[in-house]
């Protein structure tokens, strides 16, 4: 479909870092603590959330999802930290 095509071709421009000179599209979850946001994102990926002490998320996270090319892997979860610079390394 086109908007599989879409996804696929905003996926591949992120892998690239185009989305560092770029403003790719994206869906924020923003609202006070404890209203849901977590949950919403847990409910949409399938990915349980690291939760402690009442609280889930205390940094910013970034949940990117790609169709598998294989059909014997349903699914698969990369987890990884991604810090960002401005252009003078601060």
């Amino acid at each position: 479909t086109a908007s599989a095509k879409a996804i696929a071709l905003i996926n591949h421009l992120r892998d690239v870092g185009a989305d560092l000179d770029l403003d790719l599209p994206r869906i924020v979850f923003a609202g006070k603590q404890s209203a849901g946001k977590s949950s919403l994102v847990e409910a949409l990926t399938g990915i349980c959330l690291p939760r402690a002490h009442r609280t889930c998320t205390r940094c910013p996270i970034e949940v990117t999802t790609k169709r598998s090319t294989s059909k014997d892997i349903p699914w698969s979860c990369d987890i990884s930290l991604r810090i960002l610079y401005d252009r003078d390394n601060d």
